[in-house]
């Protein structure tokens, strides 16, 4: 990647797991060959020594963050930094204020290194202003990282209008320094004694819990020969120290303060200790880990849990927070079987500092373009259910989404945002992202979409309006939202008759996209599956207690289907089974004294309740029924027969290459069909065109209009 300057904002380099992770990250950063500031608001800190020389070191004026706006701002104009990263909640106040108001402010990038939520809560009145805040001013942050997937969620919560903005990215706790700082010699007459030494690390703060170990050595006081070494300094020393002498635990513990170096003391000691309340991604924790060291962790908020389960592989012993009894088990159970250094060294391999920094890299190389890439607003249905517009929307951010277009599916009546696997809701969300989007794709059959496309042309928005369905063409709203766009996307070229738009503005794209490759349907799903002589498949998008109907009846005709299926002779109804998906349920109860019929008859029917990938079943299936009253170009006929699977369809609108048609409503011609098919279902694939080029042109054309 290119060079890129790097400022990172942060209170001091005084002992912590924030300060640690930050110092990791920059001087990663310098060895890949980027250029890095670091602003303080405090010059004094034990981590100094550590800073790569190559790292460019300010120190505001001040030595309050709330006074540090107006001479960070003087020091951001001068810096001129490609990306801003604030790092503690007290100094992101400032750096907000301070960038915006900066003449052109540089992309910023809040890191949250604890769980933010309850970080706040424990401010009082100053944590709920700051949230108040934060929750007005989002739309100023280009990415919000957190570093553990349960901090992540916690933001998500917190500012839900914010979720396109967070993204999980572990802390640099693994350095090549590491190993030769922890080989330093250490002068303390606990490992001298001969007996096992428990070390624990951290700020001596509330939320680190340090008496709960405290109250859990005084427990194996007569049942393990130990010590124990409480590394750190901090408001809670005296508290503690009081603590020790009350539990008579003076000659066991020592509380020896900061030291520069604490890995020197992890790699000597027998076991390491985390007690806290919560956490952000546990930087000790980890960092013990890749010295060899066994460890045991409250099963706190934030990353321990990450760390110590991955998958069904177990690192350490977790304890509930504030259970001394349980604390005090998992100390001798581990001291008693330790996991071995080389097991533990590879779990927290993907923590190393040169694995983060190509992490944040990527990051950079996601933002920075954002400057010149166009913002397209697929508007329309987003899952659950998954129907085949809400899947097309999917794909086509997802395969097109790398160019120099960036993609945002919106459903308005969920308010609901996705954009590169990440969720945001609220209608403040949507409107934010919608004033930034340059292109407005609709892809609505309900009537709201004429007001959508009023307020996008208002606004100045390049409209592009999709429609899904050979029907309802004439209905008001759609010739509305017609005119209204400066391009018409049609899915089946039998609809072309009923448009009353200019030529120019009017193109045919069928609505398919591949699919990305997904592991196989489930056992359950394939045991199900397993045995029969032939698999009926057909699927239908009906919204949660509200069928799709056309004049009374199932616009999917799964009743033609399960009609035309009783007409089966004996010879194919032995071992033949209809597989029916519909994501919602909201016909199961309608046809299910019609599928009883049918079993009675010897024909098995499946009507899953869970939901299926339709690409992932396809292996399994026979034949593919699509025996619709009003349709479009349907995604489900083009995954089929790209599968190979042999395709039925009603004539109800144009079908690709491949697929025998019958007239729509006939049962007797769909049984016909079905027969012959299943007497002869030879696999044949039949290659679909690129429909993605099509579209990208589309955008392009338009975006520079």
């Amino acid at each position: 990647m290119n060079q890129l300057h790097w400022t990172f904002v942060l209170g001091s380099l005084r002992t912590g797991g924030a300060e640690r992770a930050t110092l990791n990250l920059a001087n990663a950063l310098i060895r890949r060959g980027h250029r890095v500031s670091l602003v303080l608001l405090h010059e004094d800190g034990t981590l100094r020594e550590q800073l790569n020389p190559a790292v460019a070191v300010h120190v505001l004026p001040v030595d309050r963050a709330r006074r540090a706006g107006p001479s960070l701002t003087i020091l951001l104009e001068r810096l001129q930094p490609d990306l801003l990263v604030a790092v503690q909640n007290h100094m992101q106040w400032a750096v907000l204020r301070a960038n915006s108001r900066l003449k052109q402010p540089v992309p910023l990038i809040l890191n949250e290194q604890s769980s933010l939520d309850d970080n706040l809560r424990r401010q009082g009145w100053k944590g709920w202003l700051l949230k108040r805040w934060l929750k007005g001013s989002w739309k100023r942050i280009a990415a919000w990282t957190a570093v553990s997937e349960a901090s992540a969620e916690s933001l998500r919560k917190a500012f839900p209008a914010a979720g396109l903005l967070i993204r999980a990215i572990p802390n640099p706790a693994v350095t090549d320094e590491l190993a030769s700082l922890s080989n330093e010699a250490v002068d303390h007459p606990y490992f001298r004694s001969g007996t096992r030494v428990i070390v624990a690390v951290g700020r001596l703060v509330e939320s680190k819990n340090f008496p709960l170990l405290l109250k859990a050595i005084a427990r194996l006081r007569d049942e393990v020969k130990l010590r124990c070494i409480i590394l750190g300094d901090g408001p809670e020393r005296n508290r503690l120290k009081g603590l020790v002498t009350q539990l008579g635990l003076d000659d066991i513990v020592d509380l020896p303060g900061a030291v520069s170096n604490p890995y020197a003391w992890i790699r000597k000691s027998h076991l390491f200790v985390l007690c806290s309340d919560y956490e952000g991604m546990p930087l000790a924790l980890i960092e013990a880990m890749a010295l060899g060291c066994p460890v045991v962790s409250t099963d706190c908020p934030g990353g321990s849990g990450e760390i110590l389960r991955q998958g069904d592989r177990i690192y350490g012993e977790l304890v509930p927070v504030g259970d001394d009894a349980a604390l005090a088990q998992a100390i001798k159970k581990t001291l008693r079987s330790p996991i071995p250094s080389n097991v533990l060294q590879d779990a927290v391999k993907d923590f190393h500092a040169n694995r983060v920094a190509i992490r944040y890299e990527d990051l950079a190389a996601e933002l920075l373009p954002e400057r010149s890439q166009h913002l397209v607003m697929l508007v329309g249905p987003v899952a659950p259910p998954r129907g085949g517009v809400s899947t097309h929307l999917e794909r086509l951010a997802a395969h097109a989404g790398a160019g120099p277009f960036r993609f945002i599916i919106a459903d308005f009546r969920k308010r609901v945002l996705i954009g590169q696997e990440r969720r945001a809701t609220g209608f403040v969300a949507l409107l934010h992202y919608f004033r930034k989007a340059e292109i407005v794709h609709l892809h609505l059959a309900h009537p709201v979409k004429l007001l959508i496309a009023c307020w996008a042309r208002m606004s100045g928005k390049k409209l592009v309006y999709t429609h899904h369905n050979s029907r309802e063409l004439q209905r008001f709203d759609t010739r509305w939202t017609m005119r209204l766009a400066h391009q018409v996307v049609l899915v089946t070229p039998g609809a072309l008759e009923d448009v009353r738009i200019p030529e120019e503005r009017v193109q045919v794209i069928p609505a398919y996209l591949p699919s990305r490759p997904r592991s196989g349907v489930g056992a359950g799903v394939a045991a199900r599956l397993q045995g029969y002589r032939h698999v009926m498949l057909s699927s239908a998008f009906h919204l949660p207690g509200r069928p799709s109907m056309l004049y009374g009846r199932d616009i999917y005709g799964f009743d033609l289907l399960l009609q035309a299926a009783l007409n089966f002779p004996d010879a194919v109804r032995e071992g033949t089974c209809i597989v029916l998906l519909d994501p919602a349920g909201t016909m199961r109860a309608t046809y299910e004294p019609l599928l009883q019929q049918l079993r009675t008859a010897g024909i098995d029917c499946w009507y899953p309740e869970e939901e299926i990938h339709l690409p992932s079943i396809l292996p399994w299936v026979t034949v593919y029924v699509r025996p619709t009253r009003s349709d479009g170009d349907a995604l489900a006929v083009r995954e089929a027969l790209a599968a190979g699977v042999p395709v039925i369809a009603s004539d109800v609108a144009p079908r690709p290459t491949g697929v025998t048609i019958f007239p729509s409503g006939k049962v007797d011609a769909l049984a016909t069909a079905l027969e012959a098919v299943l007497n002869n279902s030879e696999r044949k694939v039949f290659v679909q065109p690129d429909h993605l080029a099509p579209l990208i042109s589309l955008y392009r054309r338009l975006s520079v209009r």
